[in-house]
């Protein structure tokens, strides 16, 4: 693949490769993992123009069991309209694997087009805590810390 450490003269197949935004910029890069420690592994890095508007939503609640929120829902919404379904913007479970053999970082990545604030409502799993935020700015990853439920 052009641009990446990957191995040059034809596609190869990864199929635990996990994507992440490796770089921060808000775009999800991948990662293919090689079965052969002779071959570079490769890293593709997202380039896609216009692709900047995002927010990364990550728990570091030291008074939950489960301080990272594995399994937690997060939902998006307008700004200042958290809670309204007509608001939603997105949906996501806080997981740590994404396919075959495949792990990621315990977070949450929205793309948000046209939005440069949303409102944040995090429920932990098995009827746990649920947690909101209201008017977070976008374009970063955003480290959900000791807010009261």
């Amino acid at each position: 693949p052009t641009g990446s450490n990957g191995p040059s003269g034809g596609l190869d197949y990864w199929p635990a490769g996990g994507m992440v935004d490796f770089d921060r910029d808000g775009r999800l890069d991948y990662l293919g993992p090689q079965w052969y420690a002779v071959i570079t592994s490769p890293l593709l890095r997202n380039v896609t123009r216009g692709a900047s508007d995002y927010i990364t939503i990550r728990m570091d609640i030291p008074d939950e069991k489960n301080r990272n929120g594995i399994g937690a829902t997060v939902r998006i919404y307008e700004a200042g309209k958290g809670g309204k379904k007509e608001a939603l913007i997105g949906i996501k479970c806080i997981s740590v694997s994404n396919g075959y053999s495949g792990g990621c970082p315990a977070e949450a990545h929205f793309g948000t087009p046209g939005h440069k604030k949303v409102d944040i409502t995090i429920t932990m799993p098995c009827d746990g805590n649920v947690y909101h935020v209201s008017k977070v700015s976008t374009k970063q990853l955003y480290t959900f810390k000791n807010q009261s439920p």
